[in-house]
């Protein structure tokens, strides 16, 4: 993270790693089948994609574009993608693009810290992420974030 809470420079030496090893599997394995390269992709390449993705989450279309086309190059690749667009091939394989991953991880965080699994965030003393119903309600949960103004999360 950079002085501007800014996870630029993280995205980039995400993305080359992810292109360094996709790289490697392409040279290193001939066969290309669908379950092999599946398999080498979720095992060896999604953990780093993945990995603390709740805080890094880019929400700048040229940074979200940038990983997807990892995976979307890393697809094209497999025996019988290579002419598929991209959605159709990720329905095929059983894949989620990597901002929906990203997404879904949010929420279980979220819903992690509502349910007390993990430590809420304070700020000045008090919880950030505060629940204005009760679990029993008919209603579900209503979730309500202080301003984060004047915070050292207001950059986040």
């Amino acid at each position: 993270m950079s002085t501007t809470a800014d996870f630029a420079s993280h995205i980039e030496s995400v993305a080359d790693t992810v292109r360094d090893l996709s790289a490697w599997i392409l040279r290193s394995f001939r066969n290309r089948t669908k379950t092999v390269m599946l398999q080498l992709w979720k095992s060896m390449v999604i953990p780093h994609l993945d990995y603390c993705s709740q805080l890094w989450n880019p929400h700048l279309t040229n940074q979200i574009k940038k990983l997807e086309d990892l995976q979307k190059s890393f697809i094209r690749r497999i025996n019988g993608f290579h002419k598929k667009s991209y959605w159709q091939s990720l329905k095929e394989l059983g894949l989620y693009s990597l901002q929906r991953r990203r997404e879904r991880y949010q929420i279980i965080y979220l819903w992690s810290i509502l349910e007390g699994q993990v430590p809420n965030i304070l700020s000045n003393g008090t919880n950030l992420i505060k629940t204005q119903s009760d679990i029993n309600s008919r209603l579900g949960r209503t979730i309500q974030t202080r301003p984060l103004r004047n915070t050292r999360f207001s950059n986040l």
